[in-house]
């Protein structure tokens, strides 16, 4: 066996070739499955799409990983799915909704927030660099 012993007794192999997620980055991109999830996102760049544009605006929006104090995190991930999905997401139901991770989101501060994003990635939608993404 060529794992590691950890504390606990357990064998523990480390992942070899692939470095460890930092926590905050973790927690952003389980946030943004769970906003994909909700919009049915399938193409695989949504995500990776949605995780750059978070990345640029974190600049501006210094609470984007809380949902409850800032909806900059879903726009990142409705503008994805605006942009590679084919079954685009209906932003009237989601300015409507009022519960799960899109309750309280306006589409008049998405509208705002779009052409920020689209600023802020110099306006190329695609992802400049991709993250190991685990399912």
């Amino acid at each position: 066996n060529g794992g590691r012993k950890s504390a606990g007794g357990g064998n523990r192999t480390p992942r070899k070739g692939r470095p460890k997620i930092p926590p905050a980055l973790a927690r952003r991109m389980k946030a943004i499955d769970k906003l994909c999830h909700r919009l049915d996102c399938k193409h695989p760049l949504t995500r990776q799409a949605a995780l750059c544009y978070a990345k640029r605006m974190e600049q501006l929006d210094d609470t984007i990983d809380d949902l409850a104090e800032s909806q900059a995190l879903a726009d990142c991930a409705v503008l994805a799915a605006k942009f590679f999905e084919s079954d685009l997401p209906n932003l009237r139901e989601l300015d409507e909704e009022e519960k799960g991770d899109f309750r309280g989101w306006s589409l008049e501060e998405y509208r705002d927030n779009e052409a920020t994003i689209w600023i802020m990635a110099d306006f190329c939608l695609y992802p400049r660099k991709l993250v190991e993404w685990d399912r």
